[in-house]
């Protein structure tokens, strides 16, 4: 089942824009009113709606989310496949899963970046109109945090709506969808399941990519594996 869904995603050649990602997400709940739906969980701090699809009715939840930080727009691909799969694979049906998809996260963010999402894909067009937040406006980093003397109360609009839909939905999944703009592949997990090692390698090896093998990106992470 799983090796079907990898093998048959698209040979994407281009980024979807907001708009683009929008009018897809529309078209998939007009053409499936029975298993997909479309909401709005907030706006964006210029005011644009941030949309949801919910798809299927399975007993447990997942939440997943594109452009967490906005100049990342593979994510956004790899849900406009997903939702679609989840529509036409019955049997996917089995997982058992409730979907909520968020394909933008941060669409005021990811329209700063647009200019280069149709290429060409070289790292001066890139850096030219790359756009990426300071800290504070990021949604990972804003979510409310109280820890010894340190207090954090100001999430911003985009992080609210996340908020929002996690504490309605009570995931029991949930994946952000980052990307990498250079170097190997690595992976995040927030507890040791080392049956997923050797998967996780695999799939970079399957797309040709190669791991990345050098200190973790921050220094508190710890290291559950090494290739």
């Amino acid at each position: 089942m799983f090796a079907d869904a990898l093998a048959e995603v698209p040979d994407f050649k281009a980024f979807f824009t907001v708009d683009e990602l929008n009018k897809s997400s529309e078209e998939l709940a007009r053409k499936n009113p029975s298993k997909v739906e479309i909401f709005q969980i907030g706006n964006s701090r210029k005011g644009e709606e941030i949309r949801a699809l919910r798809i299927g009715k399975g007993r447990n939840t997942a939440l997943l989310f594109g452009f967490p930080h906005p100049n990342e727009p593979i994510g956004s691909m790899t849900l406009e496949y997903l939702s679609s799969r989840l529509v036409e694979d019955r049997s996917l049906d089995q997982l058992d899963y409730t979907w909520y998809i968020i394909k933008c996260a941060d669409p005021d963010g990811a329209r700063l970046n647009e200019r280069w999402f149709k290429g060409p894909f070289s790292p001066l067009h890139y850096a030219l109109n790359y756009y990426r937040p300071p800290g504070y406006q990021q949604i990972e980093w804003t979510f409310p945090i109280k820890y010894k003397t340190l207090v954090w109360d100001n999430p911003i609009p985009e992080t609210r709506a996340l908020m929002k839909v996690m504490e309605n939905v009570k995931p029991q999944f949930m994946y952000s969808l980052h990307n990498s703009g250079y170097g190997g592949v690595y992976f995040y997990v927030s507890s040791r399941c080392r049956p997923l090692y050797s998967k996780f390698q695999n799939l970079a090896k399957n797309e040709g990519l190669p791991l990345h093998l050098g200190e973790p990106e921050a220094p508190y992470m710890k290291k559950l594996a090494i290739f």
